[in-house]
């Protein structure tokens, strides 16, 4: 270490007001700080890259059925998640559904002039245990997905990282049209229960429907003059309200009952594409800067050790 540049620096921290010692000790982490972040700079330079492919979706999805879907609707208005079949959140959390994996790392993904499935380049080996082989590829890929919600914008972002940049677009186009496929199936057994659960809720309330009119008809037959007894009017006037009633349930359980069928069937995608995922320029990691800043701390704290080391050593006991 040069001795008149130490000085040069106790004298300069003094007169600063500071401790003289600081100065030597700034000299000491420099020395050891430059090498480390130089040796972070190679390590950037060398290590495997990492790309990042993001897509920003929308759910395009039918309001709730009933009224589930109804409280469904009011908790989001005020900011509370909710993970119905329709939501964004149940949407996110199909990300790392079984389900989607699966059809993931399954898919022919086209990489220039070839294609490839997933589990192939996550799991050569285990040919011969396919289930411990696409558990185990599916605990791998779901550590490069990572899929958020915006609980204002109720938009869903999908964030793919590979080792190749082309590679991270196709598996990001993959995973939306694998969430999309399977929460179009979800909600087409969801349709499927609904209609039937209504059906037969609907049944029920035609034959109530008809006992009350059957019941109104005999009200009509025996009383043939009822404007002079309020008796009678208040008892024609509770069926009246009865035959309201049960006339409004049956309007809203067709209505119900025709979403359902409508849903059963539906065929369009369920998720829009508000950004597409685009071809990254540069690796997200690893970072010149963050290593370059880790390899001087580093660096800075380990030359302070030796140093200490050094003087405690040489100090005559």
């Amino acid at each position: 270490m040069n001795r008149s540049l130490a000085h040069h620096l106790e004298r300069i921290t003094a007169r600063l007001g500071l401790p003289a010692r600081w100065g030597r000790l700034t000299l000491i982490a420099v020395t050891g700080g430059v090498p480390g972040a130089l040796l972070g700079i190679a390590i950037a330079l060398v290590a495997p890259k990492h790309y990042e492919a993001t897509a920003l979706i929308a759910i395009d999805a039918p309001t709730q059925f009933g009224a589930l879907g109804d409280l469904a609707g009011l908790a989001a208005q005020f900011g509370v998640p909710t993970a119905s079949g329709t939501s964004p959140f149940y949407f996110a959390a199909l990300g790392s559904n079984t389900d989607v994996l699966d059809r993931v790392l399954n898919m022919s993904i086209a990489v220039g002039d070839s294609t490839l499935h997933l589990i192939d380049l996550y799991r050569p080996g285990l040919r011969s245990q396919p289930e411990l082989r696409l558990q185990k590829a599916m605990r791998d890929i779901s550590r490069d997905i990572s899929v958020s919600t915006d609980i204002k914008s109720g938009l869903v972002t999908v964030t793919v990282t590979q080792t190749d940049p082309v590679l991270a677009v196709a598996v990001t186009d993959s995973l939306v049209n694998a969430m999309d496929i399977v929460g179009r199936q979800r909600l087409h057994s969801r349709a499927r229960a609904e209609r039937e659960y209504t059906e037969v809720g609907l049944d029920s309330a035609r034959r109530k429907l008809s006992d009350i009119e059957d019941a109104l008809e005999r009200f009509y037959e025996t009383n043939r003059n009822i404007e002079g007894s309020p008796r009678l009017k208040l008892a024609e006037s509770r069926i009246l309200r009865e035959l309201d009633l049960r006339r409004s349930l049956v309007v809203t359980l067709l209505q119900n009952l025709e979403n359902a069928r409508l849903e059963e069937i539906r065929s369009t995608p369920l998720l829009t594409v508000v950004q597409h995922a685009l071809v990254p320029g540069k690796p997200s990691w690893p970072k010149k800067s963050v290593l370059a800043i880790l390899g001087f701390g580093v660096g800075a704290l380990l030359w302070l050790a030796v140093s200490h080391g050094r003087e405690f050593g040489s100090t005559p006991t």
